[in-house]
């Protein structure tokens, strides 16, 4: 197998340390239920994939076509391919970043969807969205402080403008659909 053809896929922690604390992990059903209108089909299917294959060996290397050919979409490895557009759209959305030429990190924590993004979905994963967020959000309680778990929360529904105007001048973006 030569080089050029193999791809690099490891894990990392979010770089966004309100995700890092409290983001989903890649196992949970959020992604699937959530994110999968968002993402499309072969995106939610690598997520998914990469907790096994990481169990396998960290980082997950393998040929191109194969790891292509698994998630169902053919062998094509040009830009355009539909792994290739894949793996663009979890740097697009914040999940990966790419390391290097056939490198790519992606995170292993993510983070809910934003109002926009809510916006969008059908009813179904709307429900789902706000019964898991909320499960998640008591399962981090019943392990948390409520201190740091407040702190913690805070971080993730409300990003700060450029401007940096107090934390209660900006609206929530992530609970409310």
């Amino acid at each position: 197998m030569e080089r050029h053809h193999l791809i690099t896929i490891s894990p990392a922690g979010h770089p966004d340390p309100r995700v890092a604390n409290a983001g989903f992990d890649l196992e949970h059903a959020y992604i699937e239920r959530c994110w999968a209108p968002v993402l499309g089909p072969t995106s939610t299917a690598l997520l998914r994939r990469l907790p096994a294959l990481w169990a396998e060996a960290e980082p997950a290397r393998m040929n191109f076509a194969e790891l292509s050919r698994s998630l169902g979409v053919g062998t094509g490895r040009g830009a355009h391919s539909p792994l290739s557009r894949t793996l663009d759209r979890l740097v697009r959305y914040r999940f990966a970043r790419q390391a290097a030429d056939g490198q790519w990190e992606v995170f292993r924590q993510v983070r809910p969807l934003e109002v926009h993004e809510l916006r969008r979905l059908p009813d179904w994963s709307r429900r789902m969205h706000t019964e898991l967020l909320d499960r998640h959000i008591a399962g981090l309680t019943s392990t948390t402080p409520t201190a740091q778990l407040t702190a913690r929360l805070d971080r993730i529904q409300t990003r700060r403008q450029p401007d940096h105007r107090p934390i209660t001048t900006t609206p929530s973006r992530h609970i409310e659909p």
